[in-house]
Order: C-alpha cells, then structure tokens, then sequence
C-alpha cells in the first residue's frame, strides 16, 4: 500500500510540473510565438502539410509538432482558447519522454530504477523553460527517449521493441532532429555487433522490425511535400544538407565546442551523475546494453550537432534522455557524502531561489524595499505598488508545502533527486503563481497589437517593413488580418520595426504620416511604427 501511494504521489507531482505555467498566458517571444505563429498560418493557409509562418515557407520543422498541437486545440480550445490548449502539446510530448525514460531505465536497471529515470529528466534545468512553452525541439527529446526504450526491448523481445525502436526514430526525423535520426539508424547496427554477452539474432531481427516500422515515418511526409510543392521538397532537402558544416554557406555560424560547454550546465544535474556512472563502469560494462545504449544515444547525436552549423540551445534536447539514463544507473552508486552533498545543494539552492522571488514580490506589491520597487519602475514592470491577494495566498501554500514538506521525506536512495525535483517544481510554481501577469504583460504582444488596431481601426491589411515571419503570422492572428512585406502601397498602411541600435525612426517618405509607435511593454530593444499612405 505505502508503495501504491508514493507511486500515485509521484505521478501527481510529474503531472502537477508538466501542468504549472502551460495554461494562463498568450504566446510569449522566443519558441513559444515561433510554434504558435506555425499553428496559426496552418489554420489560416488550411495546408497542414507545408510548414509556413505569414504565408512564407518555414521548412526548419516537419509539421508533427503543429498536427500535435492542433489537436489539443480542436478538443480543448473552445474551453482555453487557441494559445492554451495548443500548448499542451508540450506537455503531452514531455509527458511521453518521462514515461518511456522511466521504463527504459526499468528494463535496463531493474524495477526500482525506473523512478530515479523519471526524476533525473524531470529534473534538469534545460529542459524546464521548453517543457511549459510551445517548443518543437521537445519532439525529438521524446523519439530519443522512446527510442532508447525500443532498444533496451529488442534482445528479449525483438518483435514489440524493433516497432517501439522504429517509431521513436521516426518521432526524432519528423521532429526536425532529421540527420539525427538517419545517423541512430545507421550506426546501431555496429552496437549491437559490439555488444558484450547480446543474443545477436534477436539484436538484429528487432533492428530489420524497426527499419520496417521506421519507413513510414521517414517517407510518408517527405512524400506530401514533394507531391504538394515539389520546390519545397527540394529546399527542405538542401536546408538539412547545409546544416552540416563543410556544406553549410559561408555566412554561417560554426562553433564546434558549442555543445560541449552547452551541456555542462543546460543537462544539470545529469552532467556529472552521468560521469560518475560511466567511472564506475569503466573496467568491464561499457559494452553492456545498461552503459552502450546511453552513450550512443548520447554521442551519435552529440557528434551530429558537432559539425553543424547554426548552434542552437533548443538542440541538445534530443541529449537528455540518455543521460537521464546514466544518471539514474549512478544514484544507487554514489557515496553516502556525495548523495548528502547533492541532497543539500539543493534544499539550499532552492530555498535561496524562494526568498529571492518573496523579496521582489514583496517589492513589486509592497513597495520595499523601496530601492528595488524604483528599480522595477524603471524596468517597466505592471502594476507596482499594487498588492494581489490571491498570489500571495498562493505563494504561501507553496512555500509551507517546501518547508514542512522535507523532514517528512524517508531516507532512500531517491530522496536526494526526488528533493531536487521539488525543489525546482517549487521554484517554478512560485514564479508562475506571483508574476505570471507580469511576465504576460511584457512578454506577450497582445497589449502592442491592441494599440495598433486602435491607431488603424478600419486596415484590412498592413505592408511591413523589418518584421519576422513569426511576428507576422501573430500580428495576422491577433488583428484577423494579412501582414506582408512589401504591400504597404496596395494596403495604404505599413509596419516598420527596427531595433534600437539601428539608428533613428525610419523615413518613408513624404506619402506617409505616422500614425502611432512603440513596442511590446519591457521591451527595449524591439520598435515599431505604423504609418497610413497620405490620402
């Protein structure tokens, strides 16, 4: 019974992380208004097939992350609205790592280290902000982690784990992870030769069953495309080529070291739970599926990312699941003084994080200390000086909850990750509950749009000048109404964003009288102008 009941309090708080922040706010800058904008010139195109942003094509992404999220949104937007119930395809897809991190971790380690594989991957710091924001790159992260459990099955059950280890693979290529995805299926084949102690024929009959399984994925929306636009086809195919290095234009950027400094600190606290996994290892289980299958999960793709070009934070997501892994082999292996260090590194970290978010709140409600209500001001940051119940009230619960929470939790060899994970749930939750309208405010461009239609109330369509293909395809959802570069004259109103740097306010012209200018609130780099043809 008491194994029943932390099992259902554990699921609980890895439902209550997924959950927190998700719903309650627009898109806000950054990937979250870049997968939105996809969703939305999906809607508005009607073509789910060829991934585009304001009408331009946008072939970055396969379009599984859009198919996923519109979903969500034609069952639960007309309770949440569009933004909200699309973004629960986030969670649906880190929802889908987790599970199969925690049972791969089972099958490879034993029934009692399947949980430590969740905590590890719920755990790390990269992968908190993409997991609440619509985020294609969460696609990949979850292929790899089914992937893994795929290839953990296949030498007792060739048949389920080659169809597990094809579809993960298929979710990694159609999540944009595409010469990732080729590299896995190409180079597992010589694991398996390699592998220590393996049963090589069931090794290679689930290898042929997750090649069969692996096809569809690969072929069916490549052939769409080519059969919908055939030019689309071609750039899309020439875009994953320049991805690599020697192939890549010149003007790109290329920073060979980039993801081995990136994973120091965007996979903690898996980095060094991961090493001393494999130190422990390093006489006689390398080649055991419980070490090998990690680190070549970890480092065909690691080694991918390597030698392309356009770095790229959001990437390394595909490298989590894997160290997860590793990292959940190594907690039952760490000494009792660096098992206490990590437990209280983060208790303290954490309990540092919650009284540095109660003193701005207090600032920002309460006004004190002063120096730092001045500083919020000067920041633009809404509605200082004006205190909020409701948030406070909430923060407190948390707080309680984190306090008197962790003497009530037994000694085990979960508990220093199973603390970490509450701390950070905690943290996270804390944030949300007492500044998400703040960060609404001045992260979403719904205020900014708002005062736009109000200084052009009669546009049917805007020229602009400057503006993103994401910023535009947001624009045309909030407003209802086409932005496109270059149709200022058909349109008799233009759009004009420069960033600050960029010298004074733009100059259109005589035939042009400026109707209003700004920028998202908080935002001082970003600014806009509209201006309305002369009449």
């Amino acid at each position: 019974m008491n194994r029943a009941l932390a099992n259902i309090a554990l699921a609980l708080l890895c439902l209550f992380w997924l959950l927190v922040g998700v719903i309650g706010h627009e898109p806000w800058k950054g990937s979250d208004e870049d997968a939105f904008s996809l969703l939305a010139s999906a809607r508005a195109a009607h073509d789910w097939i060829v991934p585009q942003m304001a009408g331009y094509r946008e072939l970055q992404f396969p379009p599984l992350y859009t198919w996923v999220a519109q979903g969500f949104a034609a069952v639960f937007g007309p309770w949440l609205g569009l933004p909200n119930a699309a973004r629960l395809a986030s969670p649906f897809f880190v929802g889908l790592a987790l599970l199969a991190t925690g049972l791969a971790a089972r099958r490879l380690y034993g029934p009692d280290h399947g949980w430590l594989g969740v905590l590890a991957l719920m755990g790390t710091i990269g992968l908190l902000l993409p997991a609440h924001y619509m985020d294609a790159r969460l696609v990949p992260m979850a292929g790899a982690a089914i992937a893994l459990w795929g290839a953990a099955l296949l030498e007792n059950s060739p048949g389920r784990g080659g169809a597990v280890l094809g579809s993960g693979l298929g979710l990694i290529f159609l999540g944009g992870a595409v010469l990732e995805a080729v590299a896995l299926l190409l180079l597992l084949p010589l694991l398996a030769a390699w592998c220590a102690g393996c049963r090589r024929r069931p090794l290679f009959l689930g290898l042929l069953v997750a090649v069969l399984f692996v096809l569809p994925w690969f072929a069916l929306w490549p052939w769409a495309l080519a059969q919908r636009q055939a030019m689309a086809f071609a750039l899309w195919w020439r875009q994953n080529l320049d991805a690599l290095a020697w192939l890549a234009p010149s003007q790109a950027t290329y920073e060979p070291t980039y993801y081995l400094r990136l994973i120091l600190w965007f996979a903690w606290p898996l980095t060094p739970l991961a090493l001393w996994a494999l130190y422990r290892a390093r006489r006689e289980a390398w080649l055991t599926p419980g070490i090998g299958l990690p680190v070549a999960f970890f480092l065909i793709p690691f080694v991918v990312l390597g030698l392309s070009a356009a770095p790229d934070e959001r990437k390394a997501l595909v490298l989590l699941p894997p160290l997860a892994l590793l990292a959940a082999h190594a907690m039952p292996q760490l000494k009792r003084g660096a098992a206490y260090a990590f437990l209280w590194f983060g208790v303290m970290t954490f309990t540092l994080i919650g009284l540095v978010t109660w003193v701005y709140f207090i600032a920002h409600d309460a006004g004190f200390p002063a120096v730092l209500a001045e500083r919020l001001r000067h920041l633009q940051v809404a509605g200082v000086g004006d205190f909020r119940i409701w948030p406070a009230l909430a923060g407190l619960i948390l707080t309680l909850a984190w306090v008197l929470g962790l003497p009530r939790l037994k000694r085990s060899v979960m508990r220093p990750l199973l603390i970490w994970n509450l701390g950070i749930t905690f943290a996270w939750a804390l944030v949300v509950v007492q500044f998400m309208g703040i960060l609404e405010h001045n992260l979403s461009y719904r205020g900014m749009t708002e005062a736009i239609a109000q200084a052009s109330p009669h546009a049917r369509c805007y020229g602009t000048s400057g503006v993103g293909s994401s910023h535009r395809a947001l624009f045309g959802y909030y407003l209802g109404v086409p932005f496109t570069p270059g149709m200022e004259k058909t349109c008799g109103w233009y759009l004009v964003q420069k960033n600050r740097n960029a010298g004074g306010p733009p100059q259109p012209g005589r035939g042009w009288i400026e109707r209003w200018h700004g920028a998202r609130p908080g935002d001082n780099n970003e600014r806009f102008w509209l201006y309305e043809r002369r009449r």
